[in-house]
């Protein structure tokens, strides 16, 4: 009777779309880009622009939040991208990376990379 209950948690799981890392070997990466630059600051234009042909055609989803972080004392207007993504994906995190600072004229951009446990795809009540 246990295992029969067990099962059909695991069915259930698997119906309401719970992914474990250890099936997909998936990491969540944060990137936080500064928007200043030496001589103004990056667009609205700018940042769309970028995220639509660099950021989108390299990651099937992701998250942009807008925040104000510090650097170097001063304060400034910044985008956080999150990603779930697998493991082997990372090196087009550090791609990105080198494009954004290439072309926006930065010192770095931030990368945390963390392991995902699991994540949830938490369906509408039927």
């Amino acid at each position: 009777m246990v295992w029969i209950r067990i099962i059909a948690l695991m069915c259930f799981f698997t119906v309401a779309g719970i992914a474990t890392a250890t099936e997909h070997g998936a990491v969540k990466v944060q990137m936080y880009f500064g928007l200043n630059m030496p001589q103004g600051e990056v667009s609205v234009a700018e940042w769309m622009n970028f995220e639509k042909t660099e950021v989108a055609t390299r990651f099937n989803g992701f998250n942009v939040v807008d925040s104000v972080g510090y650097y170097q004392g001063q304060a400034e207007k910044s985008k956080i991208i999150t990603l779930i993504i697998p493991e082997n994906e990372l090196p087009k995190v550090k791609e990105l990376a080198t494009v954004y600072t290439n072309l926006f004229e930065q010192d770095s951009v931030m990368v945390l990379v963390s392991s995902v446990e699991q994540w949830l795809f938490i369906p509408a009540s039927q």
